[in-house]
């Protein structure tokens, strides 16, 4: 009994501490979702199409980034390979960055080809298999055996995660 009232007194002292803590120790408010993506008119009137596109693509919103890549893709820009594999780098979305697998094989540029090659090895999810099909449409056939077979035990249900 001594013991739970000792440890209800310190839990006590460590609350009411922490209330009256000054301001640099206490939390700070979270940020405003979508406030650092907002951007004036006057701020994107002086991109050209290609920097608009990019910009578009990194910190727009879902749908935006998505027509991007769309844009990107039909376009076949070779200039727009690097800028593509950063992308796929930082990208958490699997749906954008399979996205990102589709343009870069539009593009038809091997320069993709050695990340194309980590994620088809790496990944387990459909982003891999994805990755595997923009290979194959790079030339690269190495990885297709594996999706068959990664497919073989599911033949009655052939979805991937």
């Amino acid at each position: 009994m001594n013991i739970r009232l000792t440890a209800f007194a310190a839990l006590t002292a460590i609350v009411l501490l922490t209330a009256c803590a000054p301001a640099p120790l206490r939390r700070r408010p979270k940020p405003e979702p979508a406030r650092h993506v907002t951007a004036a008119a006057r701020e994107t009137a002086e991109l050209s199409d290609r920097e608009y596109l990019m910009r578009k693509a990194t910190i727009g919103s879902r749908p935006e980034r998505v027509e991007a890549l769309d844009v990107i893709e039909r376009s076949n820009d070779t200039t727009m390979v690097p800028f593509l594999i950063e992308r796929l780098d930082k990208e958490d979305d699997r749906f954008i960055q399979i996205r990102i697998m589709h343009a870069l094989a539009a593009t038809g540029d091997v320069r993709a080809v050695p990340k194309l090659r980590s994620f088809a090895r790496w990944d387990a999810t459909r982003v891999g298999v994805e990755a595997a099909a923009a290979l194959y449409e790079l030339g690269d056939d190495y990885f297709v055996p594996r999706v068959i077979y990664m497919l073989r035990p599911n033949e009655e249900s052939p979805e991937v995660p």
